[in-house]
């Protein structure tokens, strides 16, 4: 399945979460060393992958072809792109 259909299909799932006002938190990690982690208030797809973080104080934009690999396991969405993994999981 080509990545930009599993995160069509991921994208409504983490909306969900959002929109039932659970916490959806995303870990950013490097080479297994966390270097971010913040609260998601919105997740969007275009030309580039965006995750806000709540407060507007920031937002994590990805370009779709620097994506390797995307996943869901147990509630569990990782991304992978360059040398970072993003993951998002709902509290």
């Amino acid at each position: 399945m080509k990545l930009i259909t599993k995160l069509r299909m991921i994208i409504p799932t983490i909306t969900d979460w959002i929109e039932k006002n659970n916490v959806v938190r995303a870990d950013i990690y490097k080479k297994r060393q966390l270097v971010e982690t913040f609260e998601v208030s919105k997740i969007a797809i275009s030309n580039i992958l965006e995750i806000a973080a709540k407060g507007n104080r920031k937002s994590c934009c990805i370009d779709l072809n620097s994506i390797f690999d995307i996943g869901i396991v147990n509630g569990v969405c990782a991304i992978e792109y360059n040398d970072l993994t993003i993951m998002i999981t709902r509290q």
